[in-house]
């Protein structure tokens, strides 16, 4: 699950600047999913953080965009597999109207 890599990194990148390990104590939003809990409860010490994950896009349609670009590039790739030799380098241009 990404929001668990997304965890892990954020506990690394605290250990790493403030040398403190935290941990996760509690997963309110994986027991009450009737609401939107927050993700983890993470804990060191006395210290508690309370960490909520969520997407926002820097531009309008940017994660249907990428989508829409990884599917493209997918089955250009798939046209081209065989035809092109394996150390080719192609540039692929796409333009949104």
């Amino acid at each position: 699950m990404a929001e668990d890599n997304i965890i892990k990194a954020l506990i690394e990148i605290i250990l790493r600047r403030e040398g403190v390990r935290f941990n996760i104590e509690s997963e309110p939003e994986k027991v009450n999913r009737m609401t939107e809990d927050i993700e983890v409860v993470l804990v060191s010490d006395n210290r508690r953080i309370a960490v909520e994950h969520t997407r926002i896009e820097s531009f309008t349609n940017q994660i249907s965009n990428v989508h829409r670009l990884v599917q493209a590039r997918t089955r250009i790739e798939k046209e081209l597999k065989g035809r092109v030799m394996w150390d080719a380098f192609l540039i692929l241009n796409l333009q949104t109207r």
